[in-house]
């Protein structure tokens, strides 16, 4: 088995950053999951049809 570094910090955010990006631009979808999309309506979070935007936590 080769050997695996693990990503540094700058790595790590780059990462982070583009989850944000998802979650906030395209957003995620919880398809014949009315409970979770009520749970993130709560929160109140973008909710199209089963497709969930959200901003970045702070």
């Amino acid at each position: 088995m080769p050997i695996v570094e693990f990503l540094d910090e700058e790595g790590l955010l780059k990462i982070e950053e583009q989850a944000d990006w998802l979650i906030k631009d395209i957003g995620l979808e919880f398809r014949d999951d009315p409970s979770a999309l009520h749970v993130w309506r709560e929160a109140g979070t973008d909710v199209r049809e089963a497709r969930v935007r959200a901003a970045p936590a702070t």
